[in-house]
This record gives structure tokens, C-alpha cells and sequence, in this order.
């Protein structure tokens, strides 16, 4: 998500437009990368079979970390399988696209 600085107070704001104001407290997910990979690969699954068992109509910040806890990247878990699959095909076409251009 990305947020925009406001500088119009709220109390000046339209009704219809304080009503679109909502800030929503995502649950996060810490997970230790190398082993969540390696427990992938031991298992033969995706993570995105995992990721679809973790969807349970909430968005959850998915942040992966090193052994030592650092951040490495994070994900948002969509509420839908539906978005998570559309997720997952942009991951895939980006994906292709970097390994071409790793290739030339």
C-alpha cells in the first residue's frame, strides 16, 4: 500500500470522504528464509501451496528474515485465493522475464 501525506484537515473533509478513511492493522508473519526454502524443497511444495492454506479471508505481511532476524523481503497475503493466484502469475511473468534478461 502506499500512503499519501494529507494536508487537508480530516474535519474539512467531505462525510462521504471520511468514511473511506480506514486504517486496518495487518497481522504479521515472521518466517526464517533458508529454512522455509529448505522444508519446501524437502516436502516437494511451493510456497505458494503454503501460502494457499494460509489464506483465511485476512490479509497477513508475510516477512521473510535472515538467520540473524534481518529483513529480507515480505509478501502481502491477499484475502482470496483468487488474488493470490493473480499475485502469483505476475511473480511468474516477472520472474521469466528477469531470468531472460539474466541470460543475454
Amino acid at each position: 500500500m502506499i500512503f499519501k501525506r494529507i494536508k487537508i484537515p480530516v474535519k474539512f473533509w467531505k462525510a462521504s470522504q471520511r468514511k473511506k478513511l480506514i486504517f486496518v492493522h495487518m497481522k504479521s508473519i515472521k518466517i526464517q528464509a533458508k529454512p522455509f526454502f529448505e522444508l519446501l524443497k524437502n516436502h516437494d511444495k511451493s510456497m505458494w501451496d503454503i501460502f494457499a492454506e494460509m489464506i483465511d479471508g485476512e490479509e497477513k505481511e508475510i516477512i521473510f528474515a535472515d538467520e540473524s532476524g534481518r529483513y529480507l523481503f515480505s509478501y502481502v497475503l491477499p484475502e482470496t485465493l483468487e488474488k493470490m493466484r493473480a499475485d502469483k502469475d505476475i511473480f511468474v511473468h516477472s520472474f521469466e522475464e528477469k531470468l531472460k534478461a539474466s541470460q543475454n
